[in-house]
């Protein structure tokens, strides 16, 4: 409920309603929640109330031409909650200004014009003029509110039973209309003064025998039940309009929540229609990444054969050149001495001059073998397998040959060789042995079975002829002593620098008998290196997702300097997977257009068209990961 006891309200009331000039008047909250007060009144009708208006909750009481209209201005811009609450408190103010013939709520001066009031004052309907107020009506009513205020109003208590007791003035009212006849709206009854229809005595009333009296008994009744109707006429709109607010409000509450629901189904639209244009887009340039990887491919191929071809055509050039400069020294030397003797110079002496400089020229063997499988390393794995299986082809058909005696009779078994030689020709135990003519008999056209005598006379003849050419050669035998015993000093020097590896002993071929130009064979320092090189250099745990599977796995990994093995778990043996960074192409992050991006995490291409995509559990082990994978990728691409 709310506060209306400010005196001056009822002050401006009953001067509207007893024909004053005020004729209008305002009520306000003033900055407050629930206590009513007088903002202003005047003198000059509707037009004068509509300019005084403010933009806030007002309730206004205004006098039209004999009748009364109440008033209550709540603007659009007011909230639900303070419009509910000055609906409630219109009921206060009407129990205050009880003589309305109407009641209105605006929301605009525009409902507040003069013919919407005079409409609802039901003024200007061809109707008989108002007559002015009597006097007794006005009187009756200033003295009923001055009882009100002053709290002493009571109802009459007449010493004995008055003959008109309040049942006969009920019938006597609802029987009798002829009191009312000269108003034509039933809610100014409450001013009439209807004369009974039987004499009363003056000897039994308690009052002054004054027949005024009976009249203001009869006009407060009928006042009371006037304003019991029209309270619950008052209560039944005022319930009219909290019914219809509350029905707006479900209304807007249904609309926004329709424009919500339209809203999400439109962004629903939007987004799919966006994921198709994207899948169109994507089914679009597959087919054009594919043709331009087939075609850097294709136009890669080509290039790395022409350089393996002219490799390999290198090489047979240059082993051409050392034929040719091995015939050509074979032809300049002189004759040497026979096999028995040049065994033991062999055990005294060092090579001479000429064995150096052909040492020297087969050096450059390893080279280019060196050469030719970095450049394997940059061939497709498939490629690398083809020359692997005709390299393991060539060295299977070498050792059967090896293995297999030699059928020719007059074999010749050569000495150790020194350590220098072995050291400065690891594949000196692969080339053909320079014997002179003398060592190496003429083959035979055919094998022939001999006799034991042809032997033994076959053997004296080799002893007569050795001994022979070393009496005929000492001048020779001394220059080559002499210059064997001038290259001491380079051997002894090489001997402190180079470690003595194994001995062997050289096995001489015949001449049917072709060694391959490019031998795929490991020595055993390359085995000690890649043994070496294949430790961990960092292992942990890290999620991984290749371009087959959608789904992200956990892995157990160890990177070392070739390769990238990825576990089960740290105690499984045998690798998930495994990435060789000979064959990777580059590693990069993620990119943020990938369907499959996860923030922190990179991937690794590889030649064949697969990826890796890796993420760490942090951001710092991520990093460090990514670190070591790009230097060790980048060094074996360069």
């Amino acid at each position: 409920m709310c506060n209306i006891s400010d005196p001056r309200i009822l002050n401006a009331y009953i001067s509207i309603i007893e024909d004053e000039p005020t004729d209008w008047l305002i009520l306000g909250y003033k900055d407050t929640r629930d206590v009513i007060s007088l903002y202003s009144s005047g003198i000059h009708g509707l037009g004068e109330f509509r300019d005084n208006l403010t933009n806030e909750i007002l309730f206004g009481f205004v006098r039209i031409e004999d009748k009364f209209i109440q008033i209550t201005y709540v603007p659009d811009s007011v909230s639900g909650v303070r419009r509910a609450r000055a609906l409630v408190h219109s009921r206060s103010v009407a129990g205050v200004l009880e003589l309305s013939h109407a009641q209105f709520t605006a929301s605009s001066l525009s409902d507040l014009s003069d013919s919407n009031v005079r409409t609802r004052l039901k003024l200007g309907q061809n109707q008989a003029p108002n007559r002015p107020r009597s006097a007794s009506k006005r009187a009756s009513f200033v003295v009923q509110q001055r009882r009100r205020r002053s709290g002493t109003y009571s109802p009459l208590t007449p010493s004995s039973p008055s003959p008109m007791s309040e049942r006969n003035l009920k019938i006597h009212l609802s029987a009798t209309e002829e009191p009312y006849s000269y108003y034509e709206d039933g809610s100014d009854r409450m001013t009439a003064t209807p004369t009974p229809s039987t004499p009363t005595s003056v000897a039994s009333s308690s009052y002054n025998p004054n027949v005024e009296s009976n009249y203001f008994a009869v006009a407060t009744e009928n006042n009371t039940f006037n304003a019991a109707v029209d309270e619950q006429e008052r209560k039944r709109y005022q319930d009219h309009t909290e019914a219809m607010l509350q029905f707006q409000l479900s209304k807007k509450k249904e609309l926004e929540e329709a424009r919500f629901r339209q809203f999400q189904r439109d962004q629903h639209e939007e987004r799919s229609k966006r994921e198709e244009q994207e899948q169109q887009k994507s089914l679009v340039e597959e087919p054009r990444i594919e043709k331009k990887e087939e075609k850097r491919k294709t136009s890669l191929m080509p290039q790395q054969e022409v350089a393996l071809q002219k490799d390999e055509k290198k090489a047979l050039s240059l082993q051409q050149q050392m034929l040719a400069k091995k015939e050509d020294q074979e032809k300049k030397l002189p004759l040497q001495p026979p096999s028995s003797v040049k065994q033991e110079t062999e055990k005294t002496n060092p090579p001479s001059h000429q064995e150096v400089a052909i040492n020297q020229e087969e050096e450059n063997k390893p080279f280019v073998q060196t050469q030719l499988t970095a450049r394997q390393k940059e061939l497709p794995r498939w490629q690398q397998e083809l020359i692997q299986r005709k390299l393991k082809k060539l060295q299977e058909q070498q050792t059967q040959k090896d293995q297999q005696p030699f059928s020719h009779p007059n074999r010749i078994e050569l000495k150790k060789t020194q350590p220098n030689d072995k050291v400065q020709n690891p594949l000196q135990q692969f080339r053909k042995p320079v014997l002179s003519k003398i060592q190496i008999p003429e083959r035979l056209a055919s094998p022939t079975c001999q006799t034991p005598l042809q032997m033994v006379q076959l053997k004296s003849s080799n002893k007569e002829s050795s001994l022979a050419t070393t009496e005929r050669s000492p001048p020779l035998i001394r220059e080559a002593l002499a210059v064997r015993q001038k290259s001491n000093g380079d051997s002894e020097i090489k001997k402190q620098q180079d470690k003595a590896p194994s001995p062997a002993i050289a096995v001489p071929e015949p001449s049917d008998v072709k060694v391959p130009s490019v031998p795929a064979l490991i020595s055993s320092t390359e085995e000690k290196e890649t043994t070496a090189t294949t430790a961990t250099l960092m292992a942990g745990f890290i999620s991984a997702q290749t371009n087959v599977s959608p789904f992200w796995k956990r892995r157990y990994f160890e990177i070392n300097s070739h390769s990238l093995l990825l576990y089960k778990d740290e105690m499984s043996k045998k690798a998930m997977s495994f990435v060789d960074f000979s064959t990777a192409e580059r590693i990069a992050p993620s990119d943020e257009d990938d369907d499959t991006f996860v923030p922190n995490s990179y991937t690794i291409h590889t030649k064949q068209g697969d990826s890796y995509q890796l993420l760490a559990d942090d951001k710092k082990f991520g990093n460090q990961i990514y670190a070591t994978l790009k230097e060790l990728i980048l060094s074996d691409c360069v």
